[in-house]
């Protein structure tokens, strides 16, 4: 499974953001940081709608998959809770499970003092 790891940002200072696409089996997102100041960018490449799916975390918190819909040609910036999301256990340990339709890309950004 590809991972999309975090770009960071003081502020005043911007960052880079690589973006991968998605798959329909997933990709993970690094999401050990604070997910208070993390933000998910999604864009759609696609001619139609696009919908990201963000998969329940394996927390007690984490109960039901998300589905997030995009624009066509458009943007979407995703705040998530890491107790609903985040995977704590497995290989995934520390992560966010997205998956969509190729014509998704993401990136990863935190703000940091």
């Amino acid at each position: 499974m590809a991972t999309i790891n975090r770009a960071f940002t003081e502020r005043h200072l911007g960052a880079e953001l690589e973006f991968t696409a998605l798959s329909t089996s997933g990709v993970t997102v690094d999401f050990t940081g604070k997910d208070d100041k993390t933000a998910i960018i999604v864009q759609n490449t696609g001619s139609g709608e696009g919908k990201v799916t963000v998969v329940a975390g394996t927390g007690i918190q984490g109960v039901v998959d998300i589905e997030i819909a995009v624009p066509a040609s458009g943007f979407k910036a995703i705040r998530l809770d890491s107790g609903e999301f985040k995977q704590t256990s497995g290989a995934n340990k520390g992560c966010v499970i997205l998956k969509g339709a190729t014509t998704l890309k993401a990136a990863v950004v935190e703000l940091v003092e």
